[in-house]
């Protein structure tokens, strides 16, 4: 067992991994993004995709992008997803993320409304979205890409 970890993991989560509140966090996820997401600024006509990995976020992100765009493809032509919609918690540059640029810089500088993405669990989310009072309009809805593939394997 490694010292950063309250639980015994393998080699490849102690060499890529870190440890936060008991969870288990990438190294493209660095402390200091997951500590400023909470104080990040909710405006009351952002939209977050908030989702488990590999469950059809970027699928979603790009129906929200056309609802957006009234169904226009061609606004969207010639531009990177991530470019339109930040994943808020990844650095730009994922071989050197203790020195990259923050995609949530990025984000915080963008014109409104917003398409926000995110892999974070609740606690570790913005405050605005997580309190009785929301600055932002918030509306669950469940994204499932093949629901068992999100289970581990018995």
């Amino acid at each position: 067992m490694s010292a950063r970890f309250s639980s015994n993991v393998p080699a490849c989560v102690v060499e890529t991994c870190y440890e936060h509140e008991g969870v288990i966090v990438p190294n493209i996820m660095p402390l200091k993004v997951l500590k400023r997401m909470r104080s990040f600024t909710v405006r009351p006509d952002d939209l977050f995709v908030v989702t488990y990995p590999k469950s059809g976020t970027t699928w979603a992100v790009h129906l929200m992008l056309l609802i957006k765009h009234d169904g226009n493809r061609s606004e969207l032509e010639g531009k990177h997803i991530i470019k339109m919609v930040p994943f808020l918690e990844i650095v730009e540059d994922m071989l050197n993320p203790s020195t990259s640029a923050l995609r949530i810089d990025a984000a915080e500088a963008m014109a409104s409304p917003r398409i926000l993405k995110s892999h974070y669990i609740p606690p570790f989310l913005p405050m605005d979205i997580s309190t009785n009072d929301p600055k932002a309009k918030v509306h669950e809805t469940n994204i499932m890409n093949q629901p068992r593939g999100l289970q581990p394997p018995i």
